[in-house]
């Protein structure tokens, strides 16, 4: 995945990089919402981070 995105960006083709930003923009929210569950989940517990 990571090769055909590299060169998606060497070719400077528009749609492979707007894949490549997707992909990204997917994987950060996947992590947003996990943190958010977890957080949901341990309400009970005092936050770690504050």
């Amino acid at each position: 995945m990571t090769v055909l995105s590299f060169r998606g960006i060497e070719k400077k083709s528009p749609s492979n990089v707007l894949k490549l930003m997707l992909n990204l923009a997917h994987a950060v929210l996947n992590v947003f919402l996990s943190v958010m569950q977890k957080k949901k989940s341990k309400k009970d517990k005092p936050p770690l981070l504050k």
